[in-house]
């Protein structure tokens, strides 16, 4: 027998209006939260919409233009956002570790000449993670195997591999970027370099009859490199204009630090730290190239002396 669908849920269930009435206001509370929300690109109703990204019509790595008249390489790129910017998870906590590193990176890169964007390169690497270790042994931030590392000035002894040091492997990343610059002469070919190698990268130039990055055929990684730099950037720089709500508060802080000269041997690093007001695992954290020698959590001081972070004591 036909019947009215609402006077039936009435009469017959008075639980479910009430369920209905408090989802009405659920859906209420939402919208307002929605509308005074700072980020505009994340609507209650296409939360989990997936759609195409647009590419702009111009987008530059440290200074120069990228070509995205070659569609091959606008397809590059395009691969890249998509990667990025669906990967929700990693991309939240990409964005969140840059508030950590984004000053004090920049500001060593730019100190040597370098161009800012190459803070990106550093993510592309490693995603901000100065212990990290490649199936290959590159180690941290930069990824520098151990002897390229002391190439460029890093120490790596039983007690210290100053890979896993953000701020001081940047500054040998610094030199490598020097180098390779005066032998391509283009910034899209020395980022393409750390990731093929110097010599690698030119033996295809040789080959292939051009210098120019973006009109190689190269191995897919390299092929990529550049390209997945590039979009880090553009997603990193304006989160919000690709759906990603963070507000200022939410990035990692910064380390604060003092420095102290180290002049003697420790016989145990973990004591020493304790005396400085911070436990074992703090001190870690500020001095990530200090290692473990074979488990005894002794200390020997490089000649010269070295440089351990303490934590900046608050001003009373």
């Amino acid at each position: 027998m036909p019947y009215n669908k609402a006077i039936f849920y009435h009469f017959t269930s008075p639980y479910s209006t009430l369920k209905t009435t408090f989802f009405s206001y659920s859906l209420v509370f939402l919208f307002v939260f929605a509308a005074f929300s700072s980020c505009v690109a994340q609507q209650i109703s296409d939360i989990q919409t997936v759609v195409p990204i647009k590419i702009p019509d111009t987008v530059y790595f440290a200074g120069e233009r990228i070509p995205l008249e070659d569609e091959e390489v606008k397809e590059r790129l395009d691969r890249e956002l998509l990667s990025i910017i669906y990967g929700h998870a990693s991309t939240m906590l990409l964005l969140k570790r840059s508030g950590r590193w984004r000053k004090p990176l920049e500001d060593s890169l730019t100190k040597y000449g370098i161009h800012k964007d190459f803070f990106y390169l550093a993510i592309a690497e490693s995603g901000l993670d100065p212990m990290i270790k490649s199936y290959r042994d590159a180690l941290g931030t930069w990824q520098f195997l151990e002897g390229t590392g002391k190439q460029f000035g890093l120490v790596i002894n039983n007690n210290i591999d100053e890979r896993q040091d953000p701020l001081k492997s940047c500054v040998a990343a610094t030199k490598y970027f020097q180098q390779a610059y005066k032998k391509f002469g283009s910034w899209a070919a020395v980022a393409a370099s750390y990731n093929r190698g110097m010599a690698g990268l030119e033996k295809a130039m040789d080959n292939q009859g051009t210098r120019n990055y973006y009109d190689l055929f190269l191995n897919t990684e390299t092929s990529r490199y550049v390209l997945r730099i590039a979009a880090l950037k553009m997603v990193l720089e304006n989160p919000k204009k690709y759906g990603y709500c963070i507000e200022e508060y939410e990035y990692y802080d910064t380390f604060e630090f003092d420095e102290i000269l180290i002049t003697e041997n420790i016989e145990s690093v973990p004591e020493w730290a304790k005396k400085q007001g911070m436990t074992y695992k703090e001190f870690r954290l500020y001095n990530p190239a200090v290692a473990i020698n074979d488990n005894e959590y002794n200390f020997v001081v490089p000649k010269g002396g070295y440089i351990f972070r303490v934590k900046k004591k608050k001003k009373e």
